[in-house]
């Protein structure tokens, strides 16, 4: 019996662990996809927002 509550000990601080590291890594990686996509937004805003000033200077034209 005491062997098993050991290994019944053991699995459960494992369990414990693993969802307390996933919890802090799946943090980390949404908060860098957040930063990575504000990025690439603000990119084709600009992008977009240099095409529309090219075509319309260019109509003026």
């Amino acid at each position: 019996m005491n062997e098993f509550a050991e290994i019944l000990n053991l699995f459960i601080v494992n369990v414990i662990a693993y969802t307390f590291f996933a919890a802090r890594y799946g943090f980390i990686i949404y908060n860098v996809g957040k930063i990575i996509l504000y990025l690439v937004r603000y990119a084709v805003y600009h992008i977009r927002r240099g095409i529309n000033k090219y075509k319309s200077n260019k109509d003026k034209q």
